[in-house]
This record gives C-alpha cells, structure tokens and sequence, in this order.
C-alpha cells in the first residue's frame, strides 16, 4: 500500500530552507514573515504579488461582479450574494515545466489518483 501525500510543516520548511541558506532558522522565520506582510498589504493595494524563486503571482479577483439576489426554497427566504474577493495563484512556465519534467512525476501522479480512489 503505497504513503498516502503529506503535508509539510511549516517548522520541517524552515528548518529545510534554513540548513540550506546556511542562515539561522529565527532569520529564515523573520524574512519569511515581513513577505507575507508586505504581500498582503501590496494584494490589498490592488497589485500582483510575485511568488519567491520566480514561481509565479498571486493576486485577487472578484468572485461575482454583481449583486444578485437568490430565493432559498429550504428557507423560503430572499439572499443578497455581494460581490467578495478570491486569492488567485498563477504559477509561471518555468515552474510548472519543472514539475511536469521532474523524474518523480509519474509517480506522484499514480500516488495521488490512488489516493482520490480511496
């Protein structure tokens, strides 16, 4: 039976990107989240933010762009559906290359169809 896909730890990626930038895991934490704050104020400023290593953007979008309402039967109510706000990821050519061409590939496709099979 093969391992079903883990998820990594933020402390095992830190620990990871720490070893490997030889840079103490408390400086890798510290540069890690001043990103995530400069990105989130930069999405909420309306722009797209790149992704590290040249992976890609991430960037908001509309999930409807107008107010609608909506009759629940089970309810028998009326529902205003106002327009919100969705992350959006797009990862770049050169990133999703890597993966397709990557030995590991086929594998990792047959583990996660047996897993969505289960």
């Amino acid at each position: 039976m093969e391992d079903k896909i883990q998820t990594l730890q933020q402390s095992q990626l830190l620990s990871e990107v720490a070893r490997k930038a030889k840079l103490p895991i408390a400086t890798i934490r510290k540069a890690l989240e001043s990103y995530e704050e400069v990105s989130k104020d930069e999405l909420l400023n309306g722009k797209k933010v790149p992704l590290p290593g040249g992976m890609g953007y991430v960037y908001l979008s509309l999930t409807t762009s107008k107010s609608r309402n909506v009759h629940l039967d089970l309810t028998d109510s009326e529902v205003t559906i106002d327009p919100k706000l969705r992350t959006i990821s797009a990862f770049s050519k050169p990133w999703k290359g890597f993966i397709q061409n990557d030995l590991r590939a086929k594998g990792l496709i047959k583990k996660i169809i047996n897993d969505k099979s289960k």
